[in-house]
């Protein structure tokens, strides 16, 4: 069964679709997962600025 020309363009703008969602998301979750409370990471309001 041969595939149509729009057939493989939809797949493949659809496979470009999610390769970028997951290019976006990826560094997003690895923010998320090593979140950190220390204090060399909290930023402070100080007379001079942040």
């Amino acid at each position: 069964m041969r595939i149509s020309r729009s057939t493989a363009g939809t797949a493949f703008v659809g496979g470009a679709m999610i390769l970028t969602l997951t290019a976006l998301a990826y560094p997003t979750m690895l923010g998320v997962q090593t979140t950190s409370s220390k204090p060399d990471r909290v930023v402070a309001n100080t007379n001079y600025g942040p």
